[in-house]
Parts: C-alpha cells; structure tokens; sequence
C-alpha cells in the first residue's frame, strides 16, 4: 500500500503537474525583470494612460468641433435665411393688400424692398442647398424657388389691374362704356322723336302721345342713371332705386309700344332702334347685376384671393418646413456638442482615475519590487559590518538587486572563511610558540 505524500510534497507535486499559479507566475515574471525594465514598464504603462486620455480628448474634441462647424456653418444661416425670407414675404403679402386697400404707391414701394429682401435670402437658401446633408431640404428649396417664380408675375398684374378701373371692374367697365353709349344713344332717339311729333299736328292723341314719350325719356333716364351708378359704385340704394324706375320706364314703353300706329314711319324706324337698345340694357343690367354679386367684382381682389394667397401660404408653408427643420437640426448639433463635451469629460475623468490607479499600482509594486528588497538588503548589510557573517541576503528576484544580494552573500561568505583561515593559522601558530617554549 503506498504511503500518503506529506502535505509540502503534495503541494509541490501539484505545483509541478499542473504548474504554478498565475500569480506566481506573473510573481517569477516580474522578479526576471531588471530594474530598468520594472521602471520603463511603469512609466511607459503611465504614459500609455496619458496618450490613452489625450486621444480621447483629441476625438472628443474634433466631434464636438464638426458638430459646432456644422451648427455655425450650415444650420444657423440657413434658419436665419429661412426665417428672414418667411418675413419678407409676410411683408410683401402685406403691402400688395395695402395697396390694393388704399391705393398708396408707398406700398408698392415697400412691396419692392421686400422683395429684394426676399429675393437675397432665397439666393442665399439656394447657395446653402447643395451643402444640407438633408435630400427633402434641398428639393423643398427647389419647389420654392419654382413657386416663387410663377407667383413673382401675379404682384404687377394686380397693380395693373388696380390701376385700371375699367380693365379692374367689369362691372364699371359695362356701365360707362356699353350701358352710357346705349343710353346716350336712345336719348337721342326719343329726344328725336319727340322733336317730330312736336312738329305734327295738334290733337288730344297726339298730346297723349308726347305725354308717353317725355315720360318715357324722363323715367328711362333716371333708370339708365341708377344702373350706370349702381354699377360704378355697387351701393345698394341704387339698385333699390333702379326697380322702381324700370317698372315706370316699362309702363311708358308698354304705353309707346301700344300706340306704335300713331308714329310715323320715321319715328317707327327710330322706335325700332330704341327697342333694340333698351334690350341690351336690360341684358346689360343682368350682367351687372350678376357681377356685382358674385366673386369677380373686383378682379384684382378675385385674382389675389384665387392665385396670390393660395399660392403665397404654399411659400410660407415651404419656408416654415425649412425653418423647422433647421431649427430641428440646430437644436440637435448644440444637444450632440453637449454630449461630445460630456463623453469628454467622462473620458477625461476615467483616464485621471485610470492614471491615478496606475500610479499607486507603481508605487505598491516599486515599494514590494525594488525599495522592500533593497530595505532588506540594507538591512543585511548593516548586519554583516557589525560582525553577523552568518546573516545571509534572501536572493529575492534575478534583477540588479538579487545581483547585488547574491554578491552580498559571496563577499560575506568569503570574508567569513578568510577570518575563519586567519583563525585556524592563529590558532596553529600559538600551539606552535607553546610547544616550543615548553621545549625550552
């Protein structure tokens, strides 16, 4: 039966079959190394933690830059640019409805400034396009810019048009060009006509007969007078006032009219004229009526609140996707930079900890490494010059310092047996002077 190991051989046994533990291991790593080694490996470990802190405040530091280059570069002249032209237009809008309101020529004026103003901002938009790293922005400055170009024509037609009252108001535009010449006309024709009955003989038909025409002119004229009114003016008191007398023009035309018998073949011919003429005022007086209350009374105002407005809110609509999204990206560049600088500080402070860590690990290990052994050897040392030959340097590591105690230890051992010599010949010297001064 085989005897158990002791417990010192087990273990050596079992340091021997599977090896030493790591730590021993990095224990003997550690003492094979020089002096020099030891301390080029700490400083050179320190100074790997210091490049390690410096890099990352170098990356840090470069993001954090981009991301402000960007937000100085890009992002606030291109918000500003988009908010500065969403102002000029507003004011453009603005000045367009004044002098459409007022008629004031200082507003087209101010209306013109805008738009340079805004004109300046837009080709700055379009410089700064191609640099967005966003493909919708860049398209949406190409829909403005293609908008803005079609609504840049309708401003001076509107001036045009306001200018223009007759080409502005079809309305007005019917009653003092088709409605007056018509009117005009008739009343030459019924003053004529009452010229030649005035010169035919005299008899109660025929006084009845002038009665109806004077009172044909008078109410013809005072119905023909509220039409051409009611259309310059649209008020409606003068529509009001046009029913009446057309419904009194009408009985003294029915009145004409029955009597045709009674004119002249001259006068029938100039009746004839003045029914044709009164039709078209009648159908005139539709027109103006239908125009006056629909949506092209005005049609500076039609063409504004049809084209102007609707296509100006689509540019104010672009223009405020724009700034948004600047605004959006601006926010984010400043909150990235925040967090750069952060990471930074972080990276910074786990290096400072890091470093420090190191440090101390390099005074422990120096400490244990090379002032401990070198303290003990010192120690031995003194031991040795007080006369202990027998006090002997534990070679703790192969460095200069195990070189040194192995050294220590030889010189002592030498000295010891030098002595040792010197003492046994002493010793054989004095039993030598006995013998002989016995012998004497």
């Amino acid at each position: 039966m085989r005897s158990a190991a002791p417990i010192g051989n087990r273990s050596a046994w079992r340091r021997r079959r599977h090896g030493a533990p790591r730590h021993d291991r990095q224990t003997r790593m550690t003492r094979k190394l020089g002096i020099g080694a030891k301390l080029t490996l700490g400083f050179g470990a320190l100074a790997g933690v210091t490049l390690l802190v410096v890099a990352l405040a170098f990356v840090a530091g470069r993001r954090v830059t981009a991301d402000i280059d960007l937000t100085e570069g890009v992002r606030r002249p291109a918000s500003l640019a988009s908010t500065q032209a969403q102002a000029s237009l507003l004011r453009m809008q603005l000045h367009v409805r004044g002098y459409l309101v007022l008629s004031d020529p200082q507003d087209i004026e101010q209306y013109h400034d805008a738009r340079r103003s805004f004109e300046a901002s837009l080709a700055s938009l379009q410089a700064m396009a191609n640099t967005w790293p966003e493909a919708d922005a860049a398209a949406w400055v190409n829909a403005l810019t293609d908008t803005y170009r079609r609504w840049a024509e309708l401003p001076p037609q509107l001036f045009e048009l306001h200018d223009n009252p007759l080409k502005n108001r079809p309305a007005l535009r019917l009653a003092r060009v088709e409605v007056q010449s018509r009117r005009v006309s008739i009343l030459d024709e019924i003053s004529s006509i009452i010229e030649l009955q005035k010169a035919r003989a005299v008899s109660t038909a025929n006084r009845e007969l002038l009665a109806d025409m004077i009172g044909f002119q008078t109410s013809f004229d005072a119905m023909a007078t509220n039409l051409m009114a009611y259309g310059a003016s649209g008020e409606l008191s003068f529509k009001l006032a046009y029913g009446p007398q057309l419904a009194t023009n009408a009985v003294h035309w029915n009145a004409l009219a029955a009597k045709r018998a009674q004119f002249n073949a001259e006068q029938r011919v100039m009746l004839e004229a003045i029914a044709r003429q009164r039709a078209e005022i009648a159908e005139l007086a539709l027109q103006i009526v239908a125009i006056l209350n629909g949506e092209r009374a005005y049609e500076d105002l039609y063409l504004y609140r049809t084209q102007v407005g609707p296509q100006a809110q689509t540019l104010i609509n672009l223009l405020a996707k724009l700034t948004d999204l600047q605004q959006t990206q601006l926010g984010s560049g400043l909150a990235r930079a925040r967090d750069s600088l952060g990471t930074a500080r972080l990276a910074a402070g786990a290096g400072g900890v890091l470093a420090i860590a190191v440090a101390v690990a390099m005074v422990f290990l120096f400490r244990r490494h090379i002032v401990a052994p070198v303290h003990r050897l010192t120690g031995v040392a003194e031991r040795v010059a007080a006369g202990n030959l027998s006090a002997r340097a534990a070679v703790e590591s192969h460095d200069e310092i195990g070189v040194l105690a192995t050294s220590i230890n030889t010189m002592t051992q030498r000295l010891s047996d030098t002595i040792a010599h010197l003492e046994s010949v002493f010793e054989q010297a004095q039993r030598a002077r006995d013998a002989a001064e016995v012998a004497n």
